[in-house]
């Protein structure tokens, strides 16, 4: 007889491993059938094991209240699956007003990790606390809580009460403006929104306020403005920004600029003889030249200069002579020896017109010579020492010749002239106070002494980059640091005045921690700082930038923070408790409470409402 099973114990839970399987009132294949049990039925040995009919048989209480004997080979043990995991996760409170905050409390068990989701995220203990603050929108809060046992999740959800209207309206966009005429530009844009704001009341769009050169100047209701009586030939920078009905502003809109008409030409050319040379003794033919031009005017066209006249003794010296470089062939021979008197009349295309000073030669015809009638030969015309303000015209001649170069911004209008009258045959002429990238055409012309000119084809050429002006006139007002410049030259491409602050010493545009404003009207000239605190030395450079990120050479000025201090601006000494600028001296003798700061460019009653 083989020894007995030891497959179980009493006590063990078991599971039908095949049925149906035969249940029977003793341990025999012949015992009474009590029944059968169908395939994962459970039960647990009450005895066993006993050998009979080549069986081991054990006695089993199954679970539906059926116990026998059963043979072994239809039997396993059976392990109970892990219980599922719980969760318990609430809100309290569950309901806020916004801005308000709840606490959320949860706890699991046979749970070994959980996950949130919905109004929050993340990995979370198996049981814990998480409060959530300034809440605006109602949200539902879900933990999952993962176990051996498989994964439950439970909800709890937070309503929130709408608060005020505090949002304000969206920035307006695709603001245009548009010049009308030399007073007069109109303004449109976009119109912009009040938005709905999760937790919020909305108030709508009440109106728009307009800010000219970065100053508040009206308000309206429409999404469209004109702007009258401005300067002639002006540039103007707009910025727009919508209110609500609660009274929240929006940021202002990117900025749009124009200029304004200029005026009519009103300013006469400036007209001058530049041969024959007063006291001149002249004979043959000779040319008589002269340099015109039509000066610019701020707020005015420049029409330019549409011809000039030469008189003899008053009377008509040729036909007028409507292109640059201005000269006429004069024969001599056709007037008697002796004194007379040339002039020039300049007339621009707006009618215009000026009279040269006089220019007296005296004629003195003998049998001539054969005349000299080859004009010289220009050579090797080029650009030498170009910088962003100035260049040099080069060329050369076969023989002894005057200098002249015609140069302007259009190839069809040089109205501007350098001139040497003297003989030369290698020339060089600067030209300077230019714009800086700006593309200028010109023309070499020379004439030799018998009055014989040349002129070059037209060429051209285009100053560097260089740097944008400079900040000048830096001053500093106390109290809290108001710092005032003097306003930056116009068309100098400048987009941006940056201003550095250190209480170290004075920083530079690589020290980026040390930024303190980034100005983007280059029209501006004052800035105030209000995060100053009492008895600090500030450190402060300004640099313009611009539209390709160059920056100017810095200025520079420092400023100790001190109830009624003495101020002194960036070109003057200081007293020991004032400010001192980069290019001055620190004094020893200044006194609290003086009052010899400079002036800053602004009245006491701008510094007040700058202020206040």
């Amino acid at each position: 007889m083989p020894p007995p099973s030891t497959k179980f114990v009493a006590g063990d839970r078991i599971q039908v491993s095949s049925g149906p399987l035969n249940v029977r009132a003793t341990a025999s294949l012949t015992g009474t059938l009590l029944g059968t049990e169908a395939t994962g039925a459970l039960g647990t040995v009450a005895g066993g094991p006993t050998a009979s009919g080549g069986y081991s048989w054990w006695n089993v209480s199954f679970d539906n209240a059926l116990t026998g004997w059963s043979v072994e080979d239809y039997l396993v043990k059976y392990t109970a699956p892990p219980s599922a995991p719980t969760i318990t996760l609430s809100a309290f409170p569950t309901s806020v007003t916004s801005g308000g905050s709840t606490t959320l409390t949860w706890g699991s068990t046979s749970a070994t990790s959980c996950t949130a989701g919905g109004g929050w995220t993340g990995t979370k203990a198996t049981s814990g606390t998480q409060s959530f603050t300034n809440l605006t929108i109602a949200a539902t809060y879900t933990l999952s809580c993962t176990g051996t046992g498989g994964t439950v999740a439970q909800d709890a959800t937070v309503t929130v009460t709408a608060a005020s209207d505090t949002t304000a309206p969206s920035v307006p966009a695709n603001l245009v403006a548009t010049t009308i005429s030399s007073s007069q530009i109109n303004l449109s844009w976009s119109a912009s929104t009040d938005s709905i704001v999760a937790g919020q009341a909305t108030s709508g769009v009440s109106g728009y306020r307009i800010y000219r050169n970065g100053i508040l100047f009206t308000t309206t209701t429409g999404t469209s403005y004109s702007s009258i009586g401005l300067s002639a030939g002006t540039l103007y920078s707009y910025m727009v920004s919508a209110y609500d009905v609660s009274g929240n502003n929006s940021t202002q809109s990117i900025a749009a600029t124009a200029t304004t008409l200029l005026a009519a030409d009103v300013t006469a050319p400036i007209v001058s003889l530049s041969a024959p040379s007063t006291g001149a003794t002249v004979s043959g033919t000779v040319t008589v030249s002269a340099i015109a031009s039509d000066p610019t005017v701020t707020g005015y066209s420049t029409s330019g200069v549409a011809g000039v006249q030469f008189k003899l003794d008053g009377v008509n010296l040729g036909v007028e002579d409507t292109i640059a470089p201005y000269a006429i062939s004069w024969n001599t021979t056709t007037v008697t020896n002796g004194s007379h008197t040339l002039t020039a009349v300049a007339r621009d295309a707006a009618g215009d017109v000026t009279t040269s000073s006089a220019s007296t030669v005296t004629v003195s015809n003998t049998t001539p010579p054969p005349p000299d009638i080859t004009a010289p030969t220009l050579l090797t015309i080029s650009v030498g020492s170009l910088t962003s303000t100035s260049a040099i015209i080069n060329w050369t001649t076969n023989e002894l010749a005057t200098s002249l170069t015609t140069y302007g911004t259009s190839s069809t209008l040089l109205d501007k002239q350098v001139y040497d009258p003297s003989p030369l045959l290698s020339h060089s002429l600067a030209i300077v106070n230019l714009k800086r990238r700006t593309t200028y055409s010109y023309r070499a012309s020379s004439a030799d002494t018998s009055n014989n000119t040349a002129t070059s084809p037209l060429f051209s050429f285009t100053t560097l980059n260089g740097k944008p002006s400079k900040i000048k006139g830096l001053t500093v007002t106390g109290g809290s640091i108001i710092l005032a410049w003097d306003a930056l030259p116009q068309n100098d491409f400048i987009t941006q005045i940056v201003i550095y602050r250190s209480t170290a010493n004075y920083p530079t545009n690589a020290d980026t921690p040390s930024l303190l404003a980034t100005l983007t009207d280059p029209n501006t000239s004052l800035y105030h700082d209000q995060a100053v605190t009492s008895g600090i030395t500030y450190y402060y450079t300004i640099y313009a930038v611009d539209d390709l990120g160059v920056y100017s050479d810095p200025t520079q000025i420092s400023f100790t923070t001190q109830a009624q201090a003495a101020v002194t601006g960036s070109t003057g000494s200081t007293g020991s408790t004032g400010s001192t600028g980069s290019t001055g001296s620190t004094g020893s003798t200044g006194s609290t409470g003086s009052t010899n700061a400079p002036s800053s460019g602004l009245t006491s009653e701008q510094i007040q409402a700058i202020l206040s």
